[in-house]
Order: structure tokens, then sequence, then C-alpha cells
């Protein structure tokens, strides 16, 4: 889109015709609709709306008049978001029409103090210097209009009252206002010039109405244009115009928009008037943001502007060629290049009144050229600078066209070195004319070259110079061949000499081929045999480090058991004592009996940490797996889910094993939960085999004992694990289970005692794909034992004891203490407690001879259990001692006989086992003062649950 401004000079009346492409201002049509758009409302009721830099004047008598139309004419100034400025005068001072202003404008002095109306003296704008300037003054409204431009404002709105003039002004004045028609034609800015008609004589009336395209009087109490004959004849003969016009604006408007090149015009201040749509696209932009806007403010360039100054100045067109250029803000695009050219169209009396600028963007020719220029200087260097000699030739033909000769072109430095043959010798001169007498084979191979494009590659003796060369020639364009070789005599001479010492040593490789064969074959079994040794070692040193992790944890095990049992300990022996108070089937009882279920699950998972520090093989001896195996299969088909089907296969004919029943079974048990925890609710199965297998020495695994073995094997149809799972399953504490759902203990025990049955453990797994694990066990080739895996059917323990004992009762937690003393004090025993080693030493030491029972702590400050027992044996060696642990492995069962322990009872025990154990020490006791040799005597523990 852009704009033609018209001007006719008949008679001396002005107007500027604003145009669009074909269809402007017809209704409906979409470009009407856009000119509609840039129409700007005057606020005045008898003009309406006007489009940017049209031209009013006012002709008033009072105060009032003036108003009237000023007051309106900027309050939609103000709601178009235009910067309006007012230059006052008498009659109206700036405050009367801040006054008049405010009383009429929502919001004014909002406005004013955001600067978007401004109302200033017309000696601050017209006569700044004491008189007027026109030039200065017309300046000054175009830089306003850049400031309103650069505020986000969307143009700039005028009036200036004219009451200060003198007579000898008026002349001047006149002048001015038609040069305001030039100055804002095209321009973001609308004036209303502001006339007293008591002052204006009829010549002054003409001149004032024929400098604007708008005049407005008040006449029969109401505002008219003024009309008259000669401005109606001019408005038929601009009608006329205006449709040429915009027959030539469509016309001119297709022409600008359909090319390539960026046009636009500007004013002689630069400011752009219209721009094609090119133009406005290079930038981004839609043709409607530039007119008004500053050329050399939106692309600064000094050197552009100078050249425009002086077209302006001079007449003189302007043009230049592949001028560099960056746009500001798009750093992306690099450097352009850019054909200028500034056309001035001048007026009538030869001024300046508008230039055209041009712009072809020839970055690609530009570019194009430097692209050449460079492949030409990296061509010549690489030509000059080649340690390959180079040759450019073409082919000789004779009257029938058949190739008989070719002629040098050009060669390069690395030809004459390589050739012994300067370049003046060759240029221009054919083959046989610098060789004469030459192999014609040379010029059947180089013509093939040439005539057919083949490139070809061959080694060659040339007898001219005695020297054998590598030759690579290719066709560059017709008739023409051009030649790459390197001088190859001194290879040639060599690879001679390498053929005849390679049948020497071909003779002397064939004479020692037997000898070598022969040691290789040792060599690669000696690497096959270290090979083999270091992934051994690999393995050993992995199963020592997994070796190493379980022992720490087994002392981290023992460390906090102690601690935990303390804590525990209380809480069962008291609920036991009131479950002994309290009738059953109460509530209560019911509330004591879950209580101490809880407690009891509790001590277990505690004793499944310890199981760490306990895994041994002490206690083993001969069993059958099989028993076992259909025993625990039984007990999980009622406690698995329905949906999990169990399928159990036994195939073995040797099922012997040394080990702990109850462990096997927990291997199985663990396991299978395992496998029942994968498929969580889905439907699956759970597979168990039972199988003999025999591992040879080269398959064992390091640290399992090779040959017969009995395989258990588990399978599931579960989630399957994934290899970075596989690799810390059995670590401790390691789940992939929600929180609170497990404690990752379960594969770690798994791991545990299949270490301690000399056995191994494999798992196989893929995700999505279920997970099978194998346990391997060496086989006993004796015969079982009768094994029983239930508690004894000895002495409940339940009810006192027969006699009144009196007891010597120590440990360092009171809660404990206080317990254990209660439990003693019902089941009819004297208690004397003490809270540490050294006091009950103190009161044993009193009167060795009245205690008939010592039940001590082992962890205690000052002085341990197992001290304090080796004091109180040295005072009276048959006295019986009981000792409490939280920690099983903190002696030895016959190093704890030889210094009077009779039982260890580790925590927390019930007050059924207390009582118990109490009875067995006092029997040994008896049976100790008969035969007084007790120090082998077995010893019984009790860890909670059961006898053995």
């Amino acid at each position: 889109m852009f704009y033609v401004r018209h001007i006719s000079t008949d008679q001396g009346v002005f107007r500027r015709i604003d145009h669009q492409s074909k269809g402007a201002g017809q209704p409906g049509s979409q470009k009407g609709n856009c000119m509609a758009r840039k129409l700007r409302k005057t606020g005045i009721d008898i003009i309406r709306d006007v489009p940017w830099g049209t031209h009013i004047c006012q002709f008033y008598r009072t105060v009032e008049d003036l108003t009237e139309i000023v007051v309106p004419y900027f309050r939609a100034g103000i709601e178009n978001n235009e910067l309006c400025l007012w230059v006052v005068s008498e009659p109206l001072a700036a405050h009367d029409a801040k006054k008049a202003l405010r009383s009429a404008v929502p919001g004014f002095d909002s406005c004013m103090d955001k600067g978007q109306i401004e109302i200033i003296s017309y000696d601050r704008w017209y006569t700044r210097d004491g008189r007027f300037a026109s030039r200065q003054v017309l300046d000054a409204w175009t830089a306003k209009l850049r400031h309103a431009l650069s505020a986000g404002y969307d143009g700039l709105r005028l009036s200036g009252n004219t009451l200060w003039l003198e007579v000898g002004e008026w002349k001047d004045f006149i002048a001015y206002e038609k040069e305001i028609e030039d100055t804002i034609a095209g321009k973001r800015m609308i004036a209303l010039c502001t006339f007293c008609i008591d002052r204006c004589g009829a010549a002054d009336v003409i001149d004032v109405v024929s400098s604007h395209q708008y005049a407005i009087i008040r006449r029969d109490g109401g505002w008219k244009v003024i009309e008259n004959a000669s401005r109606k004849t001019i408005a038929r003969e601009l009608q006329k115009r205006e449709k040429e016009l915009r027959r030539t604006n469509e016309l001119l408007s297709a022409i600008l928009n359909s090319t390539h090149v960026l046009i636009a015009c500007m004013d002689p201040q630069a400011d752009l008037i219209m721009v094609n749509r090119v133009y406005a696209q290079a930038d981004g932009k839609e043709p409607d943001f530039f007119p008004g806007r500053n050329h050399f403010e939106l692309y600064p360039d000094e050197e552009s502007e100078a050249a425009f100054r002086k077209v302006v100045a001079t007449g003189e067109p302007y043009h230049a060629c592949a001028r560099p250029f960056a746009y500001n803000g798009h750093p992306e695009r690099g450097v352009s290049y850019w054909d200028w050219s500034m056309e001035p169209v001048k007026d009538g009396e030869g001024r300046v009144k508008m230039v055209v600028l041009s712009l072809h963007d020839v970055t690609a020719q530009v570019r194009a050229r430097m692209e050449v220029y460079a492949s030409e200087e990296r061509y010549r260097s690489l030509f000059n600078s080649m340690t390959e000699g180079f040759a450019l030739h073409e082919i000789v033909t004779d009257e029938s066209g058949k190739p008989v000769d070719y002629r040098f072109l050009d060669v390069n430095p690395a030809f004459e070195k390589l050739t012994g043959l300067q370049r003046e010798e060759v240029v221009g001169k054919t083959m046989y004319e610098v060789f004469p007498g030459n192999d014609p084979s040379w010029v059947d191979i180089y013509s093939t070259v040439a005539l057919t494009g083949e490139r070809v590659q061959f080694e060659k003796y040339s007898e001219s110079l005695d020297h054998y060369f590598e030759i690579s020639a290719y066709c560059p364009e017709p008739n023409r061949f051009a030649s790459i070789f390197i001088d190859i005599t001194k290879r040639r001479k060599v690879e001679k000499e390498l053929l005849r010492h390679r049948k020497q040593l071909e003779e002397l490789v064939m004479a020692r081929t037997a000898e070598l064969e022969e040691r290789n074959k040792k060599l690669r079994a000696e690497i096959l045999e270290r090979r083999k040794a270091e992934d051994e070692k690999k393995k050993i040193e992995a199963q020592l480090l997994q070796a190493q992790k379980m022992e720490a944890l087994g002392r981290f095990a023992g460390g906090i058991a102690h601690d935990l049992n303390n804590v525990l300990y209380p809480v069962i022996i008291n609920t036991e004592m009131l479950l002994e108070d309290t009738e059953p089937d109460t509530s209560h009882h019911e509330l004591l009996r879950q209580t101490l279920f809880a407690a009891h699950r509790q001590r277990d998972l505690i004793q499944k940490i310890l199981s760490f520090s306990r895994l041994s093989g002490e206690n083993f001896s001969p069993i059958r797996v099989s028993p076992l195996f259909e025993e625990t299969i039984g007990f999980l088909r009622s406690s698995i889910p329905s949906t999990i089907e169990i399928r159990s296969r036994i195939d073995v004919s040797a099922d012997v094993i040394i080990g702990d029943p109850i462990q096997i079974q927990q291997v199985i048990i663990n396991l299978c939960k395992n496998a029942s925890d994968a498929m969580e609710s889905q439907r699956g199965s759970i597979e168990l085999s039972l199988t003999n297998t025999c591992l040879e020495p080269a398959h064992s695994r390091p640290g399992m004992l090779s040959g017969d073995c009995l395989e258990l094997r588990v399978s599931d149809t579960g989630s399957g694990m994934s290899r970075e799972m596989l690799e810390r399953i059995f670590d401790p504490f390691f789940t992939t289970k929600a929180q609170g759902k497990g404690s990752g203990m379960g594969l770690s025990i798994v791991h545990g005692i299949v270490k301690s049955h000399r056995g191994e453990i494999t798992v196989e797994s893929e995700p999505g794909r279920g997970s099978t694990f194998a346990v391997y066990l060496p086989l006993y080739s004796g015969e079982a034992q009768a094994v029983s895996r239930h508690p004894g059917k000895g002495h409940s323990g339940a009810g006192g004891l027969r006699e009144k004992k009196r007891i010597l009762l120590i440990d360092d937690e009171e809660i404990v203490l206080s317990s254990l003393q209660r439990v003693l004090n019902r089941s009819g025993c004297r208690v004397d407690t003490a809270k540490s080693g050294p006091e009950a030493l103190v009161a044993f030491m009193q009167n060795p001879g009245g205690f008939d029972l010592v039940i001590t702590d082992q962890t205690m400050p000052g002085m341990t259990g197992l001290e304090l027992s080796q004091k109180i044996r040295e005072m009276r060696p048959d006295i019986p001692v009981i000792l409490c642990t939280g920690y099983r492995d903190v002696i030895e069962e016959r190093d704890a006989a030889s210094i009077g322990i009779r039982e260890i009872l580790v925590k927390p025990t019930g007050t059924r086992e207390l009582r118990s154990a109490i009875r067995r020490a006092l029997s040994q006791q008896a049976r100790y003062r008969a035969r007084p040799s007790p120090s082998r005597r077995p010893l019984h523990a009790r860890p909670g649950t059961g006898e053995r």
C-alpha cells in the first residue's frame, strides 16, 4: 500500500488526495475497509473523519466560538491515541485552555501528566527568538511528530491561534500556511489553524481559504464550510483528476509491488512518504508502518545520509554499486550488498521536493564473485604449492579428427622439479616437440581421457626421462586433460630390493614354521590359562567383597540388636504378666494378646537382622531335603494368593546335605515369597523343582565344591528385573517394593544361608519375562539323622518355682530391671537388684553364700556380664549364672560354661522362657555339687522361641 499526493494550483487552491490501490473507498471491499481504518475522527461534526495530512482552518469571533471547535477536536485526538499540541494566544490564555479541556475531557490531568497533551504559549513556539521564522516552526512540527511516533502514539494533532500576528507578518505567515500543506502531506499529522474573523479582510480570508483543505465559519447560528463558485469548479476538476490519478495509482501500485527492487519515497528531511511492499517485507513490517518515520533514524548510516543530503542540496542523482549493509536488530542476516540509486523529484522552480530511493539486492552476485575470486586464489596457491607435478594439456588431432599429439598449456613448479624441464621449455609445445621419439602409447592413453571424460590412474616408465611415474589423469573440459604425477623411481628400486629380501625371508620362515607353530600353540594355551585365572581371580575378589560387606553388616546388626532388644524386652515381659492377670475372652485380654503378637513380630524382625551375624555351619548335620521341600510347599499353598498357581517337581536319587533344616525351609519360603510379590495382584505361576546335577570343575563357581549337587530351582512369571537390579538383588535392605511393603532382607538372608552351606545361588531375569533362582547345595554321601524341626515338649515353665530362691539380678536399664524383678517376685523368688557390675560385686561379696542364682545383663558400662561372672566364680565356683544378651555370638558355649554360665538368654525372651531357664540352671547346680567338673557340659541357649 502507498499514497500519492496530488497538488492542483488552479486559482491558488491546494488539495491533497489520498489514494489506494484498486477498490479503495468502495463500500464492502477489503481495501476500502483498510482505507476506512486510516481515517481519523476530527471531533468536528461538520467535517467528521479525515485522513492523515489534513489541514483545516476555523474563523471565530468569540472565545466560545474557538473552544466550541478546538475542545472536541483535541478530545477526539486523545481518544484516538494521538499526541496533542495546542499553541494558544489571546483571547485564550493557557490556563483558560486547560480549564476548558478539563471540563470536557475525562482524565485530562492524567493525560497532561503523561505528556499526551501539551498547551503552550505562542511565544514559546512561533516567536521563540522574538520574531516569526517559518522554517524553524515547520522543522519543530516535524520533530514533534517523530517524538510522538517514538513514544508509541499513532500520530500528531496540532492547533495554533494567530491573534498574535502583526500586519507586517501576515504575508510571511500565509506563505508558511501553504508550506504546512507540503510538510504534513503523507505524514501522520492533522492541523487546525484558528483565525479571528474580525481581524481578517476579504483578501485575507481568500488567502486563508486557499491555504487549507477545509475552512469553517459560523453562520446563521451554526458552523458551515465556506463554498464559492470557483471552489466548486475546482472540486469538479479535482474529482475528474482524482479518477485519473486513481487509475494511474493502481497501475503504479501494481508496478511497484511486483518488482523485486526496494523503493521508498522521502521528503527533503528524509521522512518517508511511501514504500513498496518489498521494502517493508525486507524489515519484516507492513508498508503503513513507514510513512512519517525518518529513514536514517530507522537505518542509521553516515555515508548514506551524507549522499542523501548532497542529492537534496545539488539536485543531482546518486548511484552506488554493491554497497555493504547490516540490518539493525538482525545480526543473523550478516552483511548484505546493495546497488543504491537516489533520484531527486523537483518542483517547477527546480527545488527538490522528494527523493526516490531504490535498492537492488546484489548479495548473491557479490558473494558469487567473491567465491570465484577466492576459488581462483586457492587454485593458484594449491597449483604452486603442490608437491606433485601438474600439467594441463589439449589434444592435437589430424584433419580427420584423429588424436596424434597433445600440447602443454600450463605446468606447476613441481613439474619443473620432477622432470628437470623449465616451464618456458614446454608450455605451448607438443609432446613430440618436447620429447621427440616418445612412446605413442602416451597419446593413446591421454586422448581416451580427453575425449571420453574417463579418469585413469596408472604407473609408467618414461624412456625420455628415465624415470618411473605414478600418474592420475582426468578431463576438466572437452578435448583437454590434466595430469598429476609423482616420481616413483626410488620406490620401484626399493620394491625390487624388498622382493629379493622377501624371497629370502620366505625361505627362512618355511624352515622355522613347524617350530613356531608348536610354540604358538603353547603360547595360546598359556594365554587362555592366564585369562581363566584372571577371571577366577575377579570372581573371588567379588565374592570377598560381598563377604566383607556381609561381615560388616553383621557387626552393625549385632551393635543395634542390644539396644532394640532392651526396648522390646520389658514390653514382652510386662504384657505376658498382664495377660496372666486378665480374664480370657475379654476385650482387655484381646488387646494385650495383639500387643504381645506385635512385639513377637518385632522380635522376629530383629532375629532376621541378627541372622547375618549368626550364619555358620557349626551346628549343621546331615538332613534330607525332599521331605522339607514337600512340607514347605504344603505350607506355601495355604499362604500364597489363590490367583498364583504353584507347580512342583522332585526328581532326585540323592537328597542328603549337611545343613540346618530350618534355614533350608527359610530359603524356599523367601524365594517363593519374592516370586509372589513380583506378580502382585496379577495371575501367574511359580514352578519349583528339586533335582540332582553335577558341576564340572571347569564350570563350578569359585568357593563352591565341584561334583554332585542338589539343585533347587524357583521360577515365576512376574515382572522380571533389569540388569541394574540384578547387580544389587542380594544387597541387604535393597528392595524394589513401595515404602512399607518390604524390608529388603529376604534375598540377602537367602544368599547368606546358601553361602553358609557352601552352596551357590544364581538368578536369571529379564524385564517382563519373569525370574529364575537356582540354588546349588553339595550332596553328602552319608545317612541323614532324624531331625525335629519343632519346639521341644519339655516343661512349659508356667507358674512359679517350687522353692523360694534368692536371686541377684543385674541390668543397667531401669525398666528391664524392674520388669524382671516383678516376674521373679511373682514366681516366688527373693530378688536383690543392682544396676552395674561393680554394684553387684559389692552385694555378692557381702554374702557370697546367700544367693542361689545370678542373672546378669552382658552389655553394661564399667563391667560386662562375662567379667562379673568370672569375678563371682573366683569367690564361689558353684554359683549358677544366667547371662542375658541381645546378641547371641557374644561367647562360645564352652567358654561360657567354664566361667559358671549355665544359660544364655537372647533378649527379648518371655516369662515362660525365663522361668524355664532358671529351673534348668538350678537343676544343673544340683548336679554340679554332685559332680564338680561342669566345664565341658552342654549349654542351653534360648533365642526366644523353642528349645534345643
